[in-house]
């Protein structure tokens, strides 16, 4: 492959995943939307008219608007503008938003010994195994492909939650390395190391962060307990002043070759995966409160849905009924996708 056509692949891979970023979160702010204006309740003439609406904002957008053109090879623009006063002559029914419903078609329980799909079964069993006891934070990570070894490492563990803390704010995880998993766990962006570092104290989590500072001690020696919060850093800097100045412990991964250090997400996967052996271990890795477990089980049966409202109606039946989780092993089959 020429230099060039190697450079187009990497700017396509590179706004690739920017957009899907963006479309993740586009998606989790549309859902919320459509919960508060009720859009469940819209009439039809609403219903069928608000892709149209959305494509024709779109269309004065920067760079948006040129894929919508270049996508349908029709101007977004000659979509014609809706008519508030004419959808305002049907009135808008209140009810209460349904988090099973599908638009245009009903969602009921499945059939008495109907068998559920192999990969609920699966995502049953990963829900089952699923925990806030060990919670990531990322400080400063600069190279997306590391950023994104973790989230990986991170999911396959059962870790729910991870954060991570830039200064711009957002991360854009690399496909090819993530395999898609940060859509199964709730990973949360923030500029301000303070805040998000007090706010999982609030919420009662001993911060642990990795660095080889003074009084660090060794990863198998360091105190755990039910809210655990690991901080890692860059791999040369270690974690940020603001960071080792509030965190209640720092540990460091013994080494006895001539490498100063090992990569960071090859550190982070030695250390995730020796505290969640400790935790269970100790008997203090707790599962997801019901509520919490419920609501994740939502969001990943949507996700499994891929958007395809018949697909994802064959799948929200089951939350009336979820299958049975199978007992742990190699998921090597039926796992979700």
């Amino acid at each position: 492959m020429s230099d060039r056509w190697k450079r187009w692949r990497c700017y396509m891979d590179e706004i690739e995943d920017l957009l899907r970023w963006m479309a993740s979160e586009i998606d989790g702010a549309e859902r919320d939307s459509a919960q508060a204006n009720e859009l469940a309740a819209w009439p039809g003439a609403q219903q069928r008219r608000r892709p149209l609406e959305l494509a024709r904002r779109m269309g004065d957008m920067p760079f948006f608007g040129d894929l919508l053109r270049a996508n349908a090879g029709v101007d977004p623009g000659s979509i014609p503008p809706s008519r508030d006063a004419g959808l305002r002559d049907h009135p808008v029914q209140a009810m209460d938003y349904n988090p099973l419903s599908v638009p245009g078609q009903a969602v009921r329980p499945p059939a008495i010994g109907a068998t559920p799909p192999p990969r609920l079964v699966s995502a049953e069993r990963a829900l089952a195994e699923r925990t806030r006891s060990l919670v990531t934070v990322l400080d400063s990570m600069t190279v997306p492909r590391n950023a994104s070894a973790v989230i990986r490492t991170a999911e396959a563990l059962g870790l729910q939650e991870m954060h991570f803390i830039h200064a711009d704010g957002y991360l854009v995880p690399q496909r090819a390395v993530t395999k898609r998993s940060e859509r199964w766990i709730d990973l949360h962006e923030s500029r301000d190391a303070t805040a998000t570092l007090q706010g999982l104290r609030d919420r009662g989590y001993r911060l642990l962060g990795a660095d080889f500072g003074e009084d660090a001690l060794p990863v198998e020696e360091v105190e755990l307990g039910p809210r655990t919060a690991v901080i890692l850093g860059s791999e040369q800097e270690g974690v940020s002043d603001v960071v080792r100045a509030q965190v209640d412990q720092l540990f460091y991964i013994p080494t006895v070759g001539l490498t100063a250090y090992l990569n960071v997400s090859v550190a982070a996967a030695i250390t995730l995966a020796t505290f969640d052996r400790r935790l269970r271990e100790m008997g203090c890795r707790l599962p997801l409160e019901p509520e919490d477990l419920r609501a994740t089980r939502v969001r990943w049966y949507r996700g499994l849905g891929r958007g395809r409202a018949r697909r994802e109606g064959a799948l929200l039946k089951w939350l009336h009924r979820p299958p049975v989780p199978e007992s742990l092993r190699p998921a090597t089959k039926g796992r979700p996708r």
